[in-house]
């Protein structure tokens, strides 16, 4: 249904604005009144083409624009030494090309290439341990002289990414970029971060066993994790004599006889060194 909208009034063939009219009547007087329709515009909707290794587009790779309803054509045009292979519309494969779409809605549509059989080399991308990579693991058939560039990406939480073995050869750069001169295989190496663990609790201070040096450290109040300790029972001294020595106030007094003070004077001195 169209919407029309009151433009003026024309009296006696004078335009005269509205959207209403107040006048005297003299003499004879025609008045009319001049409307316009309003036109609304239909709705959109985006046509997205992405771009792919080893071809063309036509219209070229981009996010377009267009009226409910248009229909339009896309043609997909491989490179040299590649072919197409398809379509990936909305996530869904079809095979037709040219294909045609009627934008009842947002699309997505990505051509797919690859090289032509016998005119490539195989890059093998392969993962161990707690992650994955970018391409993901598999076979990819590559055009000669083309690079490909492969992310690792170490699985969330307290893993880490160890470095490729790249045809046998160890290699840490991340992305790494591989030109496919030749057949190649990839993998790359992930590994859980190993995890300080906690040995005891005095008080208000804990004492930690540090996965990287094996030695023993402090967290508390005037304590410094940078002080370490190759033995647990160490810490517990130093906690007791440096950090709590309070605490030592609230021992009981007790009564030695001769033998017994002798050995008591003995561990003391061996504790205090």
């Amino acid at each position: 249904m169209a919407t029309w909208r009151l433009v003026h009034f024309l009296v006696n063939g004078v335009p005269m604005a509205g959207p209403s009219l107040s006048l005297v009547i003299m003499e004879a007087t025609t008045i009319e009144a001049v409307w316009e329709e309003i036109v609304v515009p239909p709705p959109t909707h985006n046509l997205t083409i992405s771009s792919a290794q080893g071809g063309s587009t036509s219209p070229t790779p981009g996010t377009y624009d267009l009226n409910e309803g248009t229909a339009i054509t896309v043609m997909a045009t491989p490179a040299a030494n590649y072919q197409f292979d398809g379509w990936m519309l909305d996530g869904s494969p079809t095979s037709t090309n040219p294909i045609t779409l009627i934008m009842d809605a947002d699309h997505v549509l990505q051509p797919l290439f690859s090289p032509t059989a016998g005119e490539y080399f195989v890059l093998t991308i392969g993962s161990t341990g707690p992650g994955t990579t970018n391409p993901s693991p598999g076979a990819y058939n590559l055009i000669p002289g083309s690079a490909i560039t492969v992310t690792a990406f170490p699985s969330t939480g307290s893993y880490k990414f160890d470095g490729w073995l790249l045809d046998g050869s160890l290699v840490s750069a991340n992305p790494i970029t591989i030109l496919m001169d030749a057949d190649h295989a990839l993998s790359a190496a992930f590994s859980e971060v190993p995890q300080d663990i906690l040995q005891q609790t005095i008080g208000a201070y804990q004492i930690w066993l540090s996965a990287a040096t094996a030695e023993y450290y402090i967290v508390g109040a005037n304590a410094d994790p940078a002080v370490t300790f190759p033995f647990l029972q160490d810490a517990i001294n130093y906690i007791w004599d440096i950090l709590i020595p309070a605490l030592q106030q609230n021992w009981l007094p007790i009564t030695l006889g001769l033998t017994g003070g002798v050995f008591f004077l003995a561990w003391l001195l061996a504790r205090k060194g």
